[in-house]
């Protein structure tokens, strides 16, 4: 099997370590050494040794390629002070995907044939997001594309109507709005909702209220939503362009599209995204801009705690410069209702009925007890790519790896409210508070910041924190430095990175990122059916589990098999079933919680709070003769809530909660029956 994989593999290694080693040198040069790129020099040392041998029984340019490539990592590993991560089992990904493996006898060559081509991505998905004449350029050349197989948005229809930019400027919405359903051939000129993109002129009246950023959309309400789109890039996928078009009534007029294009070439707004970090090589980007990106399966589960450059990073705008290096200047804001001590009685505020809002510096939190939690976070569209392979989905894709695990200190967010005079959660509980509100500094062109809130009884717990460290270092720009909150047991959505603001409040964030996204929905309810009003905001996630790293035994008598199980709100995982044969029979694997040890069984007290991803493997036994097949994983939780084993009954137009049987091909092309 090990020789089968060499061969198929040769080739692919001569060319790609060539490549992405020369790409690697000029990035390097670039770059000026900076550590950005110690990482994947990390991963290249690891078994640069192994595929100088491996490479050399199949063709002596492999073997040449790779001791070039495993010399420059050696170089530059030495300036990494983590240890490098461990190796996978096998030349294949969970996924099959020759493209993706990380084997021991491969990475140098596979991690600089990733960095290559992620590179070319990045610059891919980020190339549309030009503004001002690089724009124009974008859509003229756009517009050459056949039209029959790819959809173009905003290209002059001539069997469509034109209308002036003052004619779209009265559709702004001001006029009251209409509801879902409702006649628009009657609605109002100012009750309705156009806008504009290139050459196009759209009615979004009625989806304004099944859009999830419909607050966002209706700034752009009778004019262009392309600056909008230049700040929320993920929009620019076929799929949205479908529904755009979907909803078109009309060209907008030449003079105006000219005026439109002057008018953002003469604005020239700075480049929102102009200051973002560094990153590792390896990380899958899923959107540039703004960042999204998960590990490859393999790098994910080989170790329980996630080192920080592959923590996977969902961004939803751009990374803001929050403080100095040394976070001096940060601050942050916690409003406390006057009916809750904490808020001095004989204030104007107290007298007023208003919030007393303290300001907090950096070294405030610092000085308060630090606490260490471990703590998976995930994103609520992990998954998300197989579900909408089922049917489609609305949403950013993710694999199976939008979920990471972590060591994180900081300042318990009660120990933060008892140092400004709360003494408990029942006081607040007693003035009414029901809901722990946050914003971060992260901000689109208009100002609007990113916002959660969690429940009043999460905070009950005691262990939501305001984190400063992930792993023992500074927390990372990508992670929220200076400081950021970390709600064990609580969806992504809702650990707030670049908190600037708290606020102690009767009802949750108004953000529409709290209410008109990361919300569940019926299989048969659409997009321009969804109730948001009437759906809960995701807070814990279902139990899930994933297949990271698979390899055949070299004499096919067996599978092994490796990944991570999860379930939200703290409730351990007591057992892992996998199967070798599609869900037939099933084998019970193996758990693996913080160092090395069994994870718990059982609830510590009162509410659970085992908030760590556990790892699992096992090894199954293959029938003679069958080197190829279908693994299948599925997770219980201490509740014994189980993942059910179809997506037809969970699935849901946006894309969440995605926790059913997760299913892996192993063996690869090519194996033998």
């Amino acid at each position: 099997m090990a020789a089968a994989m060499a061969r198929r593999s040769a080739a692919a290694l001569v060319t790609s370590t060539s490549a992405a080693a020369a790409a690697a040198a000029r990035r390097g040069a670039g770059r000026g050494g900076c550590s950005h790129c110690a990482p994947t020099a990390m991963l290249l040392a690891v078994s640069a040794p192994s595929l100088a041998s491996a490479a050399a029984s199949t063709a002596a340019s492999a073997s040449a390629s790779a001791s070039t490539a495993a010399a420059a990592a050696t170089t530059v590993a030495a300036r990494r002070r983590h240890p490098p991560l461990p190796p996978p089992l096998s030349p294949w990904s969970a996924s099959g995907r020759r493209e993706r493996w990380w084997p021991a006898v491969a990475v140098a060559a596979a991690t600089a044939a990733a960095s290559a081509g992620l590179a070319g991505a990045v610059a891919d998905a980020a190339a549309p997001v030009s503004t001002g004449a690089a724009a124009d350029a974008d859509a003229e050349a756009d517009a050459e594309v056949d039209a029959d197989s790819v959809v173009i948005p905003g290209v002059r229809k001539e069997d469509l109507p034109t209308y002036t930019a003052a004619e779209v400027a009265a559709h702004s919405g001001r006029g009251g709005g209409t509801s879902r359903g409702g006649d628009k051939e009657t609605a109002s000129a100012a009750a309705s909702v156009w806008v504009t993109y290139g050459a196009g002129v759209y009615d979004v009246t009625d989806f304004v209220a099944s859009h999830p950023g419909g607050d966002i959309l209706l700034r752009a309400a009778g004019s262009s939503v392309e600056p909008f789109w230049d700040m929320y890039a993920q929009h620019r996928q076929e799929y949205v362009y479908e529904v755009l078009e979907e909803m078109r009534v009309g060209n907008l007029a030449p003079a105006d599209v000219a005026a439109n294009k002057a008018a953002r070439a003469a604005e020239r707004r700075p480049d929102a995204y102009a200051n973002e970090p560094a990153r590792w090589d390896g990380l899958q980007v899923r959107s540039a801009t703004p960042f999204n990106a998960e590990p490859p399966p393999a790098v994910l589960v080989a170790s329980y705690i996630t080192p920080n450059e592959a923590f996977y990073v969902r961004n939803h705008l751009p990374v803001p410069v929050v403080a100095t290096g040394d976070g001096s200047d940060y601050r942050l804001s916690v409003a406390v209702p006057a009916a809750v001590a904490g808020a001095p009685p004989a204030s104007a505020a107290a007298s007023a009925g208003r919030s007393c809002v303290h300001t907090l510096s950096l070294a405030d939190v610092q000085a308060l007890p630090a606490v260490t939690i471990t703590a998976a976070i995930q994103c609520a569209g992990n998954r998300r790519t197989e579900m909408s392979g089922h049917r489609p989905v609305k949403g950013g894709a993710w694999d199976a790896c939008a979920i990471s695990n972590a060591a994180w200190t900081g300042a318990r967010l009660t120990d933060v409210l008892a140092s400004l005079g709360i003494p408990d959660v029942a006081a607040l509980a007693a003035a009414g508070v029901r809901h722990v509100v946050f914003e971060g500094a992260d901000a689109d062109a208009e100002g609007g910041t990113y916002g959660a809130s969690i429940p009043l009884d999460v905070l009950a717990v005691g262990d939501v924190l305001l984190a400063w460290a992930m792993n023992g270092e500074p927390l990372p720009a990508d992670h929220g430095a200076p400081l950021r909150v970390v709600a064990p047991g609580i969806v992504g959505a809702r650990n707030v990175k670049w908190v600037t603001s708290i606020a102690l409040s009767g009802e949750e964030s108004h953000s529409h990122w709290q209410r008109r996204d990361y919300k569940g929905f019926c299989p048969s309810v659409s997009l321009e059916d969804a109730d948001y009003d009437a759906s809960p905001s995701i807070q814990e996630l279902p139990i899930t589990s994933s297949i990271g790293d698979v390899a055949v035994a070299a004499d096919g008598r067996s599978v092994t098999a490796r990944g991570y199980a999860y379930a939200g709100g703290g409730r351990p995982v007591v057992r892992v079933d996998v199967s070798a044969d599609g869900g037939k029979t099933w084998v019970t694997a193996t758990l693996t919680g913080a160092n090395g040890s069994s994870p718990p069984a059982a609830a510590r007290g009162g509410r659970e709070r085992d908030y760590g991803w556990t790892l699992w493997s096992a090894t199954l036994p293959l029938p003679p003769g069958r080197v190829r097949g279908e693994l299948v994983v599925k997770a219980v939780d201490s509740s014994y809530n189980v993942q059910p084993e179809g997506l037809a009954g969970i699935w849901n137009v946006r894309g969440v909660l995605n926790n059913a049987w997760h299913r892996v091909q192993f063996g690869g092309e090519g194996g033998d029956e």
